[in-house]
């Protein structure tokens, strides 16, 4: 029953005295708790259905209903109950694993077992009879959580617990009725859950007297339930003097947001109480590495006039706090050299750091907030531009267009070790430039003098002058710029009106000088295909991939680039672009090929010093250069940068060799041998020796069972993965089936701690060992692809659909001899794959029952010390392996389904659930891509004719090329030339390769890339075949889904001159390119667009 409305409408007359009014051994800061009280005879538990269909969202799920309990928290599953454990540990057993809302989870008593046992109460929420109290709660939970500015709930619910006590103590005899009885101890708290009509629900905690003794399994917090995790409300620890203390502007409060996937802690914590007990709360948790973003933050309580910093990163860069309320401040992130994982520190008046950790995302990673300097024909990129533009939405700075800006010209250079920001001159200030969102200045005004006209690169900043009123930015920045408007009457002065040229030869006479970077750069992938697949050691460079729809800017005519991962040792990286025919493109042929970095596009760790600052160092190195060289000088000069630059090939090469998993248990190795796993529990998936990295699953049951909703009865033996871990050093990575959330398909933990990847920015996050990233599928940001990239160059893909975990395991050639486990033993020998963990000897069974014990049970996690996956799961043996139909089939209804594809018409007899099937027909066919484009190509290697045109730049066996012309000198010699096969696995240019571009400006000994012979292994793999394959899969898939594959492996039959140490400049003197000098052909179609920084990417 419900408070009648006459009570209510008495009530908020009185609404202020009545909230915060004391009551006994309800604090002051409790809520009126109603006339409802919970029915003693339900004893423990009692289901409360919202008004009016409304509901609650927690943990990503949402709830019409709340079923409230004596053991201190509310479930949204009624098999919920007390039970004996710790929560934090995440080792919980699935019959406990319930979502709850725990003020004070306890072993709670009875309410008709004693009349000591205390009472509940609650009561429902709702516009119509609420409304002043629901706005209180609005504006309250505004001021206090980090993210919010204007909650306004349309209904909620106050359970209330007074004066409850133990069922332990009562047992024990407090309360008696006899004379030597003592009073049992109670506590009494209470929660209020609010949410709004759009999905936001926030929870409030409030405590009394909290007298009961603090056992080992008594806590307060949130558990998400099936798998989902568990945060901590208040600390264990500081329970029993919850009342006493500060969790917000109000003693004994605290506030939480509980709809998402991770819970926000609201408030600001005691200040009495340590930092390493006050948890640091930001909003958002990530910002850019050029700066400009305002984080709320709340921590330890704030008094209004005190001073507040934050510093960011490891170079610990400070910015200055603005005092919001006593729970919240903000503060900007400032200009780093860093990105990833970071530190970061609030500081105020009572002396003490409170830290947290945030996500600085590389530059190009966010959406850039000044736009027009993108756009084509704007004049920012060029050396004579007059008047420059820039647009900006004045909203992100403040609500008041008229505010006052402040616009920077902020240069960066590397000067030894050092690399460093720099103020270089103020573009606009005073009272007419204002918040407006554009503002265009004259560059004659604005020209460099002295020392600063040896900036090559930087960027511009629009900054607001009153830091109190910003809003989601205290200042705006654009993306990278070239300074040629700035220093072009410097270099005028200095070099005359060709200055690019010559900044180009003293750039070519400086970079040849040490080319040892390239010695260890990764030889790029012979074709699209190996490109595409080989997770593990590249990724797609944003500015040029065929799934997004990006222009390639500055790789004219190819369809896509990746780069490699994991920067060299120099800090190098290297970048591979392909045609619309699947083949690598080479600097050597176009100014548009693939290009190396001395620098790392996305820098180095630890970053913060020359070289290895993401994007900025690369700027420096490698893009400037390419402005001075090519786009400057209208590709007269680019030679000089291709010759520098020259494309890393795939003469060296190795593809990994993949494994997957799949469906119920289907598993294919790494030397291609086929079965499948029966029975459920923990197995060794893949353990890498001696390197120290083991990757282990869980096959479920109750996880098929749920997925089905009910419509089969399988076999004890059915079991799908349902989750991996990974464990390298000492990191460990998580990857499970989410079985609540409807938003998300998987969760992701690093070292227990569940990670989140809720926006762009933060798709891709780089841990100690680990880096992880995420791609949305078409259906949106559901967290169902995941690809965890290890070090060592693994990649491990897993992707969620239809209720089934399907894993792609990419490893190295370097490891090739070194794995073992369910996954196989990967030597090239099909006949010892199936190798006992437990005797060493290859097993021949072929019996289900026999090949299970001897061979897959072998490699069962024994106990839960080996196991890295929480809650260890116990491998037994199934009592029935034979593979019976618990639902036969016709041969029509299944060949639908089918197709005729054996795993796929497995799974539909055993699990009669057509949709689980189809998907794993699906995966199937996407894992058999990946083999078939995992078949290496077999190449002739570039046709080494320097300087010259081509009638194509596909050199794989079968090709005919002409060289058509040359772009400086003239063409003698061959011109049309055939790769041809000479031996299975060995082919060559025919004829010999004679053609030669004479008199070239260029000194002619260049040693270029390697031609000639080019010895593959394994069979052909046609470009057509990769083309069709990835533009099929790009049409019915996620882009990191329809990365299915890999390629051939190559050797050369003489050393390529950079690995084998031999590797000198190209020149061995440098002729001046005056005007003199024979023009290049230009690519017109280049000289078409202006040259602007492709989103995400950059030129080369």
């Amino acid at each position: 029953m419900a408070a009648s409305s006459g009570q209510l409408e008495f009530k908020w007359i009185f609404l202020g005295c009545l909230l915060m009014f004391g009551k006994g051994a309800l604090g002051s800061s409790f809520y009126d708790k109603g006339l409802v009280s919970l029915d003693s005879t339900t004893h423990m538990q009692q289901r409360i259905d919202l008004p009016h269909g409304k509901a609650l969202a927690f943990y990503g799920g949402t709830y019409s209903s709340i079923w409230l309990t004596t053991d201190g928290f509310l479930s949204f599953d009624e098999r919920a109950s007390y039970g004996n454990v710790n929560f934090s540990t995440g080792d919980v057993a699935p019959s406990l694993d319930y979502p709850i809302i725990a003020p004070f989870y306890h072993d709670g008593e009875a309410l008709d077992v004693h009349s000591g046992a205390g009472s509940i109460y609650y009561r429902t929420l709702n516009t119509s009879h609420d409304g002043p109290e629901l706005n209180m709660f609005g504006t309250n939970i505004s001021n206090a959580v980090v993210g919010i500015q204007n909650f306004q709930p349309i209904g909620g619910i106050i359970v209330t617990w007074e004066n409850v006590a133990a069922a332990v103590d009562i047992t024990n005899g407090c309360g008696g009725s006899g004379s030597g009885s003592q009073p049992c101890k109670t506590s009494s708290f209470q929660v209020a859950i609010l949410a709004d009509e759009i999905g936001f629900t926030f929870a409030i905690f409030n405590y009394g007297r909290m007298d009961i003794d603090i056992r080992r399994f008594y806590q307060s917090g949130f558990n998400a339930g099936y798998g989902g995790g568990w945060t901590t409300a208040v600390p264990q620890s500081e329970l029993n003097r919850a009342q006493s203390l500060k969790g917000s502007d109000v003693q004994g409060r605290y506030y939480f947001r509980i709809c998402a996937d991770r819970i926000i802690r609201g408030g600001c914590r005691d200040r009495s109480l340590q930092p390493a007990n006050v948890h640091l709360e930001m909003s958002p948790n990530f910002g850019g590495m050029f700066g400009g973003q305002t984080i709320e933050m709340s921590g330890s309580c704030i008094l209004p006039n005190e001073n507040i910093t934050c510093s960011f990163g490891n170079s610990q860069v400070t910015s200055y706090g603005i005092y919001i309320n006593s729970m919240k401040t903000k503060c900007s992130v400032p200009r780093l050299l860093e990105r990833g994982r970071v530190k970061v520190s609030l500081r105020h008046g009572n002396g003490r750091e409170y830290s947290g950790i945030i996500t600085i995302v590389a530059p190009g990673r966010m959406k850039d907030t000044l736009q027009s300097i993108d756009t084509p024909g704007s004049g920012w990129n060029t050396t004579d531009a007059g008047k420059l533009t820039l647009t900006w939405d004045s909203r992100l700075l403040s609500t008041q267009r008229n505010d006052l800006v402040t616009i920077k010209l902020i240069g960066y250079r590397e000067i030894g070790d050092t690399a460093e920001w720099v103020e270089l001159q103020v573009l606009g200030a005073g009272p007419n430039v204002m918040n407006n969102g554009v503002y265009t200045f004259n560059t004659r005004d604005h020209r460099c003098s002295g020392d600063l006209c040896n900036f090559e690169t930087g960027l511009v900043e629009v900054r607001l002058a009153d830091t109190s009123r910003a809003a989601s930015h205290l200042f705006l920045v654009s993306r990278e710029l070239p300074l040629g408007w700035y220093v072009n009457n410097d270099m005028i002065q200095r070099y005359g009106s060709h200055w690019p040229h010559d900044k180009c030869v003293l750039w070519y006479n400086k970079d040849r000088q040490d080319m040892a970077w390239l010695q260890s750069l990764p030889y790029c992938p012979c074709n699209l295909g190996q490109a595409l697949v080989d997770i593990g050691r590249f990724q797609t460079d944003p500015g040029c991939d065929m799934f997004s729809g990006s222009v390639c800017t500055y790789h004219i005519g190819a369809v896509h680039c990746v780069r490699s991962v994991k920067p060299t040792p120099l800090g190098s990286g290297n970048q591979c672009c392909y045609g619309p025919d699947g083949a690598l493109r080479y600097a050597a042929d176009s100014f548009q090929g693939s290009t190396p970095d001395r620098s790392h596009a996305w820098g180095a760790f630890p970053y913060g010093r020359t070289d290895l600052v993401p994007s900025m160092s690369h700027w420096v190195k490698d893009v400037v250069t390419f402005y001075y060289c090519c786009l400057w000088t209208e590709y007269a000069d680019c030679d000089y940068y291709m010759d520098q630059r020259a494309t890393r090939d795939c003469s060296g090469y190795s593809p990994p060799r993949a494994a997957t998993i799949y469906g119920q248990g289907h598993v294919e190795t790494l030397d291609k041998n086929q079965y499948r796993v029966y029975g459920a529990g923990d197995f060794k998936l893949l353990e890498v020796v001696p390197m120290d990295i083991t990757m282990q699953g869980r096959f479920s049951r109750d996880y098929l069972a749920k997925s089905t909703r009910g419509k089969s009865t399988t076999l004890n033996s059915s079991v799908i993965l349902s989750s991996i871990g990974i464990e390298v050093g000492q990191e460990r990575v998580e990857i499970k089936l989410d079985r609540n959330s409807p938003q998300r398909m998987l969760n992701v933990l690093v070292n227990n701690t569940f990670q989140f990847f809720n926006s762009e920015p933060e798709y891709m996050q780089q841990f100690s060992q680990v880096t992880i990233v995420n791609s949305p599928s078409k259906a949106g940001n559901i967290n169902s692809n995941f690809t965890v990239i290890l070090r060592n160059g693994m990649g491990v893909q897993v992707v969620a659909a239809s209720g089934l975990m399907n894993v792609l395991v990419l490893v190295p050639h370097t490891l090739k001899g070194h794995v073992r486990g369910l996954l196989g033993t990967w030597n090239d020998n099909k006949t010892d794959d199936f190798t006992s963990g437990d005797t060493n000897q290859v097993i021949t069974a072929t019996g289900n029952q026999e090949f299970y014990n001897q061979f897959t049970y072998s490699w069962r996690v024994n106990n839960s010390g080996e196991s890295i996956l929480p809650h260890f799961v116990s491998p037994r043996t199934p009592s029935d392996l034979n593979d019976n139909v618990p639902f036969p089939m016709r041969i029509q209804s299944m060949y639908d389904v089918c197709s005729g594809q054996t795993s796929c018409e497995f799974d539909y007899q055993q699990l009669n659930y057509r949709t689980q099937a189809s998907q794993t027909k699906m995966a199937a066919e996407w894992f058999g891509e990946v083999q078939l484009l995992v078949a290496p190509a077999r190449s002739c290697g570039l046709l080494n004719v320097p300087r010259s045109t081509k009638s194509s730049y596909n050199y794989s066996l079968g090709s005919t090329v002409t060289v058509t012309g040359c772009r400086a000198g003239d063409l003698a010699g061959d011109t049309t030339y055939s790769c041809e096969a000479t031996s299975n696995n060995s082919q060559v240019w025919s004829p010999s390769v004679s053609a030669v571009c004479t008199n070239t400006p260029l000194d002619e000994a260049d040693v270029g890339m390697i031609a000639g012979i080019v010895v593959a292994i394994v069979v052909v793999l046609l470009i057509a075949v990769i083309i069709a394959v990835v533009l099929r899969r790009r049409s019915r898939k996620d882009k990191s889904a329809s990365v299915p594959d890999e390629g051939g492996n190559y050797s050369a039959d003489r050393p390529n001159p950079v690995s084998a140490g031999e590797y000198d400049a190209r020149y061995s003197e440098v002729k001046r390119r005056d005007e003199e000098d024979a023009p290049r052909e230009k690519n017109k179609r280049s000289r078409e667009f202006d040259m602007t920084w492709s989103r995400r990417g950059h030129m080369g």
